[in-house]
């Protein structure tokens, strides 16, 4: 099943919204990421959320 790694520009409510399609989804909030780069957090998706 699909999951979403929501960025910090986008609110955590928006995971709400997105809960019943994409159940394994997260915002970077959630994971500790909120003060990452963007570097990071696509390091973090590519390895966790099988991003190309």
């Amino acid at each position: 099943m699909p999951k979403i790694l929501i960025d910090n520009n986008i609110s955590v409510l928006a995971k709400i919204v997105l809960e019943k399609d994409f159940p394994m989804s997260r915002h970077v909030f959630e994971l500790g990421l909120e003060t990452s780069s963007d570097t990071e957090i696509w390091e973090f998706a590519k390895i966790n959320f099988d991003a190309i």
